[in-house]
């Protein structure tokens, strides 16, 4: 039955209801009698509404399939972030790459044949949870078979959801947030590791430099929150399995601050108060800038640790150039003889020699 169909029957049930409805609506017609038609009416207009978008989703989803599993033809990737920043220019250059080498493998039964990749960008909005953020732009192309970016989780753990509803694969590129793959989704996989890693490998860097005390300071965020209790709880727990009291770590001040928050000479007060090997920062970039700012003017040298929201260049900008013995957590790989190796080399070069 079509959907034409469906919506003009809908609207003519709909209006004789309503003319029946305004006749019974008098002091003699009992009240449950009302509440009844109300109820037929409200009910039937939430299961139109329903089965109109799970029909619309099938029929978009069965449409990408079949345009996934075609041989030949450009496949589409939609990517996904707050700005027109260098993640675009990282997303067009691999996908050059890519399509240069002839495109991606199309595995088929007797033969394996190539297809290119057309690349289509999207600003986020930051609506979220209502079904009209980008996502659900994203969603509607049935050419789109991947989504790649969303920065942050806030907006990327709802686009998960409708992204699996409509059976798109989507690469989790920055979100650090557990949950991301933690809700059993079978389209949604993560490129770097979460939140939980990150803190572990913090610790881990604290412990191996001998350092016993740690400031903790945290935006009350989603984020920063976030953050400084997985930092918190890990410390907790490998204090719980060390058998060594000296191998012990404790946090000797835990503050937070508002997440619009640009002076920090009390926050700073109170730090220079207490002693402390390291001070852990759990914020993004640029706001954990001016916080370091703050705490180099007031001459206080301890090394200062962070999270993958720290792992930018506006970090050394927002703190005017006092970002100094700063250790983040990055998904940057390890360096040999200072200079980077392998595939990351090649791309890094490839992308320095192009956008300078």
């Amino acid at each position: 039955m079509s959907t034409n169909f469906l919506f003009w029957a809908f609207n003519v049930l709909s209006l004789a209801t309503l003319i029946i409805l305004i006749q019974m609506v008098r002091k003699e017609t009992p009240s449950q009698v009302r509440f009844l038609v109300l109820f037929a009416v409200v009910g039937g207009a939430v299961w139109y509404y329903f089965s109109e978008r799970s029909d619309f989703h099938h029929s978009v989803s069965s449409a990408r399939r079949s345009h996934a599993l075609q041989e030949s033809g450009p496949i589409e990737l939609a990517a996904v972030w707050d700005k027109p920043d260098g993640f675009f220019r990282g997303v067009e250059l691999a996908v050059d790459q890519i399509n240069q080498e002839g495109g991606v493998d199309m595995k088929g039964e007797l033969t394996a044949k190539r297809r290119s990749i057309d690349l289509v960008k999207y600003i986020e909005d930051g609506v979220v949870g209502n079904g009209r953020g980008v996502q659900y732009e994203v969603a509607r192309r049935e050419q789109t078979v991947a989504v790649v970016g969303h920065r942050d989780a806030k907006t990327a753990v709802p686009a998960s959801l409708t992204y699996e509803n409509n059976q798109l694969f989507y690469l989790v590129s920055s979100a650090t947030d557990p949950k991301m793959t933690s809700l059993g989704f079978f389209n949604v996989v993560r490129s770097i590791p979460d939140d939980r890693h990150f803190s572990t490998a913090l610790l881990e860097y604290c412990r191996s430099r001998g350092m016993k005390r740690i400031a903790l300071l945290y935006a009350r965020d989603t984020y920063g929150s976030r953050f400084a209790t997985f930092f918190r709880d890990s410390l907790r727990e490998q204090n719980r399995r060390s058998k060594l009291e000296d191998d012990t770590i404790a946090i000797t001040l835990m503050r937070s601050y508002s997440a619009v928050e640009q002076d920090f000479s009390a926050l700073v007060g109170e730090l220079s108060a207490v002693k402390h090997d390291a001070i852990f920062i759990a914020d993004i970039a640029p706001r954990a800038g001016v916080l370091i700012k703050d705490i180099r003017r007031r001459g206080i040298e301890v090394p200062i640790l962070g999270g993958e929201g720290m792992a930018t260049p506006q970090l050394w900008n927002a703190a005017d150039k006092q970002a100094r013995n700063v250790v983040v957590a990055s998904t940057m790989p390890a360096l040999t003889d200072g200079s980077l190796q392998g595939n990351f080399a090649t791309f890094a070069k490839s992308y320095s020699d192009r956008y300078n």
